[in-house]
């Protein structure tokens, strides 16, 4: 039961990057294709729209986000590894309590290094691509 949904999760997620590594492009290339021989902007500016992102593109907001992201992950890491040892110091010789210790702290590992190996393939995208849509590498 256990193994089925870590598969479930494992590979929802490959789905997700594949969609999303399979339209992002698209997506990109149509914000920044002129409409009628004339820019986004002078667009916006004819119909007086609002810059609703603070004159920040993709890059840098998915910059902030992973930048407050990761230390929220970090401290659930740190979290999860009291309770895993709360429950472990206070098994009392109980084989199943410190199963259940053993399992929360080996969760928090693995989980933390997803996250670790999601925030290092995001930056290489980002070091990589980030100046071909439009950021800063």
């Amino acid at each position: 039961m256990q193994q089925n949904s870590i598969r479930a999760i494992v590979s929802n997620g490959f789905m997700g990057l594949i969609l999303a590594l399979t339209f992002l492009p698209a997506a990109v290339s149509a914000a920044s294709t002129p409409v009628a021989g004339q820019s986004l902007d002078t667009i916006a500016a004819k119909y007086k729209f609002e810059d609703q992102m603070g004159g920040k593109d993709i890059p840098q907001i998915v910059a902030r986000i992973i930048s407050w992201v990761l230390p929220v992950t970090g401290s659930l890491l740190l979290l999860m590894f009291l309770y895993g040892g709360f429950l472990w110091f206070t098994a009392g010789g109980s084989a199943e309590q410190v199963k259940k210790a053993t399992q929360t702290m080996t969760n928090a590992v693995i989980g933390m290094a997803i996250i670790v190996g999601a925030y290092a393939i995001v930056n290489t995208l980002i070091m990589k691509f980030g100046a071909a849509i439009g950021g800063t590498p």
